[in-house]
């Protein structure tokens, strides 16, 4: 065994060399930490602005979401009232209409006959109740009745002259002369 030993002063002895396997592992350790950190602070400026553009997205999904929802009602209402309307029109169409009916019994009005109450019923009878001053002045209203409403059935079916009268006129059809 042996053994070797330098017994030159310290100025003298040879330096020991640079072993270059220490200093290209450090340095590619630190490239390496470096392309890290900087990937690293790309990829949190990426993830910045990802997040605000999903954002940005989920408003107008919940935005298009609100118009859909808003939509949706609209269309819903409209529906609604087509039906409604569709009602209204087929009630229309089968029910008499009264306002010239009313027209007829104001123009046949007289001197003498004061109307208290008139009703009606979908078939086409009308109930025409007043307070008259003679027998004369009902019988006058109900031929002028005849006359403004072309109808064929007009009848009085209670008179007390000077009190009260009821008249009763049937085929009422909603056009304004009896006939369809």
């Amino acid at each position: 065994m042996s053994l070797l030993v330098n017994l030159l002063p310290k100025a003298y002895r040879p330096k020991p060399s640079l072993r270059a396997w220490p200093v290209i592992l450090a340095v590619i350790f630190l490239v390496n930490v470096l392309g890290m950190g900087l990937f690293w602070g790309f990829l949190q400026l990426d993830l910045a602005s990802i997040r605000t553009d999903i954002q940005l997205k989920e408003n107008q999904i919940r935005q298009l979401d609100r118009q859909v929802k808003d939509a949706e009602a609209a269309a819903v209402l409209e529906a609604k009232v087509k039906a409604k309307a569709a009602f209204i029109d087929k009630a229309l169409i089968s029910s008499p209409h009264w306002q010239p009916l009313f027209e007829a019994i104001e123009r046949a009005l007289l001197p003498g006959v004061r109307l208290t109450s008139i009703t009606a019923t979908a078939n086409g009878t009308v109930s025409i109740f007043g307070y008259c001053d003679t027998a004369k002045s009902v019988a006058d209203f109900m031929g002028s009745l005849q006359a403004e409403t072309g109808l064929d059935v007009i009848r009085i079916t209670r008179i007390i002259p000077g009190v009260e009268f009821d008249i009763v006129l049937e085929g009422w059809s909603g056009w304004g002369d009896g006939n369809e």
